[in-house]
């Protein structure tokens, strides 16, 4: 998406044009600058611009009580505020609310809303008129189809992206968005337990969106019919798309005569029913990224060639990706005899190179794949041979790399200048420390990772300790387990070197999916000044222990708690358990799917 640029105010500052605001900009880059002393001494035009690079909260908690100046300024009717809900606590929260949401909603053009507890203060949106980009998570089904059908009104509004859980009525939501006039760009996720809906083809209604990204499991027919209602509709990615069984689309009324850009995560989807959707709606496809399991079809060359010959004559990028499943069940010579078709005259002259690596991953696993241009923003690091050609060392692209296994690191000589996010996967060990290595840092620059994954089901906590010290921006943490050794618990609480490295952190928001401890939450609360938000799961006897302590320990900035895997029994107890805590009323409670969400 093109950012929009910001018209220049001229109610503002009359008297300052333009050459004399990009004069200003550059002053502001001379550090002995004698007209700028002082952050004030900006004028009010450039501070509305850099005012445009923050949340509003950060806004009304920095400046709107600062001076008279700066509330008036940010009280003008020209500045746009952008709303980012997430982690903050109810007290704050409502003053947030009271003195700079309500008031001001008619200048808010971008609003995300992440806490399922306030979603009802936003039902009657359609007063946000200037509101461009929308984004609804964790909301229950009543707010989110009582959101949609109250943002029709809005003119504005040209992005929108929504998470749709087990009780929301798809068909209604749908064809709220479709009256979306304005709408450019649709992004649609779903919970793993439910997929897309089907939608009968369209006969009159027509869809402005031109950007659709969908996250979850959806059929290739209830694909095709939803496509009938988007008409304008430039560029598509899809996960994940499955098909019956040599079921094929026989109502093709319609042709995607705009579409320039897709990307596609087939998963039960053969080659043949593939095939067909894309003689109907790849004739104007530019860059086609295909990731295919299961079905061999995908990788016979000869196939392709006839298919992008004459159904794709505008393919300018082409990358795949085959996941090949119990490799070892086939023959070694039929890899070989594969990659080698995807060597011709017609795959080199249009520089479509591709690689297969055996034992790529669990579960016996071979991979076929695009090696040039490498424009993924994800990067496996597997344990198998080196085959990547030097000239993609450097990979730009990416920004989230998964290390299968330590041991693959030996062999891995490419460099990840970009890089924001980091997963270690189970079959990482921390143990021998590998991370502190120079060719680790050299692969990948571990102080501007902000999210860290570790996978690991054995990870104690010094470990974590360890790695931590290397990655002080992480602001986003992820454990599938934290474990503590007996001698750990004095150890730590004693070492002022570990009390040091985990103070230095700036994590605000943790996942513990699996294996926790109370001791081990207790030491991670200790050491974690800055949490805001956690997440944890059901795990035998410690979970309503841990909550209790959450509770009871008054920590500073954490405000919210999510619990993972809740079914009805477990979400009267903590109800239960919460209500006991008399010198805490002040908190909101609501359960959505599997997900028990507590703030305060």
């Amino acid at each position: 998406m093109n950012k929009k640029k910001r018209q220049q105010d001229t109610t503002l500052d009359k008297g300052v044009d333009d050459g004399k605001i990009k004069k200003l900009r550059g002053t502001l880059l001379i550090t002995n600058n004698p007209d700028i002393r002082i952050f004030e001494d900006i004028c009010n035009e450039l501070l509305k611009e850099v005012f445009e690079y923050f949340d509003g909260y950060e806004i009304y908690y920095s400046f709107f009580n600062l001076n008279k100046r700066f509330q008036s300024l940010l009280t003008s009717s020209t500045l746009r505020i952008k709303i980012h809900t997430s982690f903050i606590s109810k007290p704050i929260f409502q003053k947030y609310y009271t003195h700079f949401i309500e008031p001001y909603k008619h200048r808010i053009k971008s609003l995300h809303l992440s806490n399922p507890c306030i979603m009802h203060l936003f039902s009657n949106i359609s007063q946000y008129s200037q509101l461009e980009n929308l984004l609804l998570d964790n909301t229950e089904s009543q707010y989110l189809e009582n959101i949609l059908l109250h943002i029709t009104s809005l003119s504005n509004l040209s992005s929108l992206v929504i998470h749709i859980n087990d009780n929301s009525n798809q068909i209604q939501i749908y064809n709220q968005i479709f009256l979306l006039s304005t709408l450019k760009y649709c992004k649609i996720s779903f919970d793993k337990n439910i997929q897309l809906e089907q939608l009968p083809i369209s006969t009159n209604i027509s869809s402005s969106i031109e950007h659709l990204v969908i996250i979850g499991k959806c059929y290739l027919t209830e694909l095709h019919n939803f496509l009938s209602y988007l008409p304008h509709l430039c560029r598509l990615s899809v996960k994940y798309i499955n098909a019956v069984y040599n079921q094929i689309i026989e109502n093709y009324s319609f042709i995607s005569n705009k579409l320039t850009f897709v990307s596609l995560k087939l998963d039960t989807v053969k080659f043949v029913n593939f095939e067909e959707f894309v003689k109907n709606h790849f004739n104007q496809v530019k860059q086609c990224y295909i990731s295919t399991t299961r079905d061999m079809t995908y990788l016979e060359a000869n196939k392709w060639e006839q298919l992008i010959i004459s159904y794709m004559p505008c393919l300018q990028i082409f990358n795949l990706q085959h996941t090949i499943k119990n490799f070892c069940d086939y023959p070694e010579d039929i890899f070989e005899t594969l990659f080698n078709d995807f060597n011709s005259q017609f795959w080199q002259e249009r520089q479509w190179l591709f690689r297969y690596e055996p034992n790529s991953g669990e579960y016996q696993q071979g991979i076929f794949h695009s090696i040039q241009p490498y424009r993924k923003k994800n990067f496996l690091i597997a344990n198998n041979p080196e085959k990547i050609r030097s000239d993609v060392e450097t990979l730009h692209s990416v920004r989230h790399v998964i290390i299968q296994d330590h041991q693959s690191i030996t062999n891995c000589s490419k460099y990840f200048p970009n890089i924001d996010k980091l997963t270690l996967a189970d079959r990482c060990s921390l143990h021998c420390k590998w991370f502190v290595t120079d060719k680790f840092h050299q692969m990948i620059p571990l102080k501007q990772l902000t999210q860290l994954n570790i996978d690991i089901h054995d990870i104690y906590f010094h470990e974590l300790v360890h790695i931590l010290f290397y990655t002080p921006n992480i602001h986003t943490l992820r454990l599938k387990s934290i474990k503590l050794f007996t001698k750990e618990v004095s150890s730590l609480e004693k070492d002022e070197i570990s009390q040091l490295k985990f103070n230095e952190n700036k994590i605000t928001n943790i996942t513990i999916t699996d294996d926790y401890s109370l001791r081990a939450i207790k030491i991670l609360m200790k050491f974690c000044s800055t949490l805001q938000h956690i997440t944890i799961g059901i795990f035998r006897d410690s979970l309503l222990p841990t909550v209790r302590f959450l509770l009871s320990e008054n920590i500073e900035t954490l405000s919210s708690l999510c619990i993972i895997g809740v079914n009805t029994m477990w979400s009267e107890k903590l109800k239960s358990l919460i209500e006991s805590d008399k010198d805490r009323n002040d908190y909101s409670i609501k359960t959505i799917s599997d997900k028990f969400y507590l703030w305060w």
